[in-house]
């Protein structure tokens, strides 16, 4: 018997596992299923012939089931102000799957959050204000398969509503949600989760739903439905009285969601949550200074009197520049206008100490300022190029008068840090 048991509970998972697979072969909603009854019998032991008696038909009812998904699972990272192109991939993609059986439009609605979960994190922005969203249909004989590309079209408008046109009974269309330009970083703030929920509700294709697959005036049916193609039709609604034998009517058959949108069961309708998040550069700028020599007490070197800030007194000063965000900064530009009262020091300088030419300006990646960091910095030569491999560069009154302009490259997020140094004499 316990094998018994096993043998039934296995051919029950099969047939659960398999139910897709036979509900993607599900009878067509319209089909006419009629049924004939004979009688035969006899009279002295002679057969009769025998007519059919009246038949008993009915037409196949619509199941309907909708379902919406994002696709990818996580967020899409961005930067405030910037406009979303196929060339950023700024998009947020979803699924809409037709699991009726029978042809449907979709009726579709793009929308901001505000304040649900979205991949477990809180929406706390919107992408644009007013809201500005565009969508697009990946047409993956034309182009790549779930990416946005020139291949794709804009989903049509009816009235100004969005559709999918004559989805077939088990059909997937991966539909891509577009923003507008972000709101700049005076609103969007590194992090900042800005969630859209795309909400497909199941509609007619046909310009009669109730209306069968197939005319047949003898079986009572003179007048078959017709595809009203190019044309949103008008959200199904659920039947809820007795059957209509007659009549092509509609269940709702869809789950509840359970990626967290809350939307009902058995409803006409589903929808999904994605969502942009914002990764952008924090930088932070540090300003110290130091008195490096005066010509009465000489080179600091905490041993007696130390220098002080008199004329003819050298000033180190250290400029430092963080990136603690979640992307690169590039094309970094550090400007410090000489102060007053002061000058660059450079070849230029009546000093005697080790300032030169090949000097002047120094780079460390430490956010501290010492004479030790001055003597270990990598020296800004001449020419405007540094010994070492980042491309740092530097000058003064040549970029911006009166002022040293360094240029670095790339600060690299969490953690880029590029302090720039350089000297003036007190006048």
């Amino acid at each position: 018997m316990k094998c018994n048991r096993l043998l039934l509970a296995g051919a029950a998972l099969l047939l659960l596992a398999g139910a897709p697979e036979v509900f993607a072969q599900a009878t067509t909603a319209g089909t006419q299923v009629k049924n004939e009854t004979t009688v035969t019998y006899s009279v002295g032991g002679v057969t009769q012939s025998t007519e059919p008696t009246d038949d008993v038909s009915f037409l196949v009812d619509r199941r309907v089931d909708l379902v919406v998904n994002e696709v990818g699972g996580g967020f899409t990272s961005v930067v405030p102000g910037a406009t979303p192109s196929i060339t950023n991939n700024y998009f947020l993609a979803y699924t809409v799957t037709n699991n009726t059986n029978d042809v449907i439009d979709v009726r579709l609605t793009a929308a901001e959050l505000s304040g649900q979960t979205v991949h477990t994190e809180a929406d706390t922005a919107d992408t644009n204000s007013p809201s500005s969203l565009s969508l697009y249909i990946d047409n993956e004989s034309g182009g790549t398969a779930s990416d946005w590309d020139a291949a794709d079209t804009a989903v049509p408008q009816d009235t100004g509503v969005w559709y999918l046109d004559q989805v077939a009974a088990g059909d997937t269309v991966t539909v891509f949600v577009v923003s507008g330009q972000f709101e700049d970083s005076d609103t969007l703030s590194n992090d900042d989760v800005m969630g859209v929920v795309l909400t497909g509700v199941a509609a007619s294709a046909w310009d009669d739903p109730t209306l069968p697959a197939v005319a047949s005036v003898a079986d009572g049916y003179p007048t078959a439905r017709v595809a009203d193609a190019g044309n949103l039709g008008a959200d199904l609604t659920e039947d809820t009285n007795s059957d209509d034998q007659n009549a092509v009517e509609n269940v709702f058959a869809d789950a509840a969601d359970t990626d967290g949108s809350g939307d009902a069961a058995e409803n006409g309708q589903d929808d999904a949550y994605d969502a942009y998040k914002v990764a952008t550069t924090t930088i932070t700028v540090t300003k110290q200074s130091l008195v490096y020599y005066d010509p009465i007490n000489g080179d600091a070197d905490g041993v007696g009197n130390e220098p002080k800030a008199i004329p003819g007194a050298l000033v180190l000063y250290c400029i430092t520049v963080k990136n603690t965000g979640a992307s690169d900064a590039t094309d970094v530009v550090v400007s410090d206008a000489i102060p007053n009262n002061t000058a660059f020091v450079d070849a230029n300088s009546a000093v005697t100490n080790d300032i030169t030419s090949a000097d002047s300006i120094r780079f460390s990646t430490v956010d501290t300022c010492t004479f030790t960091d001055w003597d270990n910095g990598t020296a800004e030569t001449s020419d405007n190029t540094d010994g070492g491999t980042d491309n740092l560069v530097g000058d003064y009154n040549v970029t911006t008068a009166g002022a040293v302009t360094t240029s670095v490259p790339t600060l690299v997020d969490t953690s880029g840090v590029t302090t720039t140094m350089f000297m003036v004499e007190i006048q």
